[in-house]
């Protein structure tokens, strides 16, 4: 099972290259486009191995620079040292639930602490009802690791772990929600950081690959509607009053 995850993640990588030199359209499916006869497009999944996959097998101590570094852009609270190592897993299953996050990573301290972050990524689509969430918090992590824990939220928007802190905040300051542009920000700056050396040929990829996916800095209105590869949100009527 091992050999086959790492030929998987191994092939997100290959991907990467045949998108950012155009030579395959495979990431129009992404934005939308289905061939004649499919169905379903397991969008998700298919970005989250994309996108995160070679990070996986980049040296730990690279891993662990990028997730330890990534929490504290978006206003997270970790231990002032940078952790000595990391593990990332993907769509792991404990045998106490049948929840299944995104991504699962720890990172490693030299004291011998842990801090566990739950990762959940949306594409195009919602929540897996309006509780997935505290699902995933409560049922999935120990108490244990929830003391310390981090819930990482990426989407296009916001709004569902917002909706979801306003139904019942378990998390208080555990609950980080981060947008595609969000990250792409946060990327082009660790791109400058010399610590971050062993993360530049993963970041110059992706960042180019995200780019193919719309997902970049706003330029204008002009071609804000072709740029929007998520769901459309419903547009209420403006109705005007005569004074």
């Amino acid at each position: 099972m091992e050999n086959n995850s790492q030929d998987v993640l191994g092939r997100s990588s290959a991907l990467l290259h045949a998108i950012n030199h155009k030579k395959t359209r495979l990431h129009l499916r992404y934005l939308g486009h289905r061939e004649s006869g499919e169905r379903r497009v397991h969008e998700e999944d298919e970005i989250t191995s994309l996108i995160l996959g070679p990070l996986s097998l980049l040296p730990s101590k690279s891993v662990a620079y990028f997730w330890s570094n990534f929490i504290s852009f978006l206003g997270g609270h970790l231990p002032s040292k940078e952790p000595m190592s990391a593990d990332m897993s993907f769509w792991p299953r404990r045998p106490s639930t049948k929840i299944e996050p995104d991504i699962f990573v720890n990172l490693h301290w030299d004291d011998s602490s842990t801090t566990s972050i739950l990762v959940e990524l949306k594409w195009r689509s919602g929540l897996s009802g309006e509780d997935q969430l505290h699902r995933q918090w409560l049922e999935f992590l120990s108490k244990e690791e929830r003391k310390t824990g981090i819930h990482l939220f990426l989407a296009p928007t916001t709004v569902a772990a917002e909706a979801a802190r306003s139904l019942e905040d378990i998390w208080g300051p555990r609950l980080i929600a981060a947008t595609w542009i969000k990250t792409l920000s946060f990327l082009h700056e660790l791109r400058n950081d010399h610590n971050a050396e062993g993360l530049l040929p993963w970041i110059t990829q992706i960042t180019k690959t995200m780019d193919f996916l719309s997902i970049r800095p706003f330029r204008g209105f002009s071609n804000l509607e072709k740029d929007i590869p998520f769901s459309e949100p419903a547009i209420s009527p403006v109705i005007f009053f005569k004074r």
